[in-house]
């Protein structure tokens, strides 16, 4: 990670990081969003894992919770499980 922030409440997690490719390799940078994401008892610790799918075929709602991960290159779907890492 190179740059990033979050933001956590009793209710929702929210959080943006960008990431450089350590051996220089593509992708060569990645930017990876969650945006108001439901913890509903969720308790954060070291290896945590968050699943959500996030379409927008019927539009974009920015009031509910979404994803995003913008990569130095473009693909049309990606599989894109997340840790929290220490």
């Amino acid at each position: 990670m190179t740059k990033g922030g979050y933001n956590v409440s009793e209710d929702f997690i929210t959080f943006s990081i960008e990431t450089q490719a350590e051996d220089g390799d593509v992708p060569f940078s990645a930017l990876l969003c969650l945006v108001d994401y439901p913890r509903r008892g969720i308790e954060l610790a070291v290896g945590t894992s968050f699943l959500f799918r996030d379409r927008h075929n019927y539009g974009w709602d920015v009031k509910g919770t979404h994803a995003n991960a913008y990569f130095d290159f473009h693909v049309e779907d990606m599989n894109c499980p997340l840790k929290l890492l220490r």
